[in-house]
């Protein structure tokens, strides 16, 4: 089973297979820089077309993540937590407004533990997390 898919600015497109242990996530930055969410190690961050790759967790406390966006034109990055793998403390939604160099988590009325999923609606800037039986909620 497919669990994310992404496509790079030249419009290959990469697809993840579910494992057993981790469905990471990928998203690319319109500079083609690739951010991929983990479970257990947080967002690493590629600049080289994944030949190299970097952790990027400052401000960040989750090491799960299943759920990347990018706000089209910025270098804002959107990552959702549904907490540490091992005992669910830090979720939340977590936003970067430096290519994942610095992380704020942001909690808006939403239960953070809920947070699975997000979107970036390019003309109005909204975003969208999608939640575990909590349905959509909008910031």
């Amino acid at each position: 089973m497919v669990s994310s898919v992404a496509v790079d600015r030249a419009g290959l497109i990469y697809a993840f297979q579910r494992g057993a242990k981790a469905d990471p996530v990928l998203v690319f930055d319109p500079s083609g820089t690739a951010y991929v969410g983990t479970v257990n190690d947080s967002v690493y961050r590629s600049t080289n077309g994944g030949d190299s790759w970097q952790r990027r967790n400052t401000g960040m406390n989750a090491d799960t993540i299943t759920g990347l966006a990018m706000l089209p034109g910025t270098q804002r990055v959107y990552a959702v937590s549904p907490g540490d793998a091992d005992d669910g403390r830090n979720a939340g939604v977590y936003v970067s407004d430096n290519r994942g160099d610095q992380w704020t988590r942001v909690v808006d009325g939403l239960a953070p533990e809920a947070a699975q999923c997000v979107a970036v609606q390019a003309s109005s800037g909204f975003t969208f997390v999608g939640t575990l039986g909590g349905g959509v909620f909008r910031r």
